[in-house]
């Protein structure tokens, strides 16, 4: 009898995959009505990792994605009052995420349904944050004065992932 060798059969497998999208960035505040939204183009690479003892339905990905956000608008704070508050926001930043995600195939043919989730780090990059704060008569619609202030804007945050989908 010949003995049968596994082990080539048995090894990690890494590839290197561009990233190419889009992102829906959606804003609002909490007292407000108003919301804003926008669509601008996200870039990255992933690593993909198919762990040897896991290799036909499991990959482990992670890499970096980048993408640059510019939102502008007046958020509206109603008051019980004579007078409403509105606050202008222009927003300027670039995003940097860093993922971790463990994504599980169900078949593995051409086309393979899978399931993926994880965690993803995100640095913010160059952020400009600029509020005026203006109050407005509600009454006659006239505005008050308003002097725009630069707010401090958080440098990292974090977030978990969760995707359905088709490779």
């Amino acid at each position: 009898y010949k003995c049968i060798d596994y082990s080539r059969s048995l090894r990690t497998w890494i590839a290197v995959e561009p990233v190419v999208g889009i992102n829906y960035t959606l804003t609002g505040m909490l007292d407000s009505r108003e919301r804003y939204t926008e669509l601008c183009p996200a870039e990255g690479v992933y690593l993909r990792f198919k762990p040897a003892f896991i290799y036909r339905k499991w990959n482990i990905l992670t890499g970096v994605t980048f993408s640059k956000h510019s939102i502008q608008g007046d958020f509206i704070f109603r008051n019980e009052g004579w007078w409403d508050v509105k606050n202008h926001y222009d927003l300027d930043y670039s995003i940097l995420r860093v993922p971790l995600v463990l994504e599980y195939s169900f078949l593995s043919g051409k086309i393979r349904p899978y399931l993926s989730a994880g965690y993803s780090n995100v640095f913010v990059l160059d952020p400009h944050y600029i509020e005026t704060h203006v109050q407005v008569d509600e009454n006659t619609g006239g505005e008050g004065p308003g002097s725009p202030r630069e707010i401090e804007a958080r440098k990292y945050q974090f977030g978990f992932l969760a995707e359905a989908g088709l490779n």
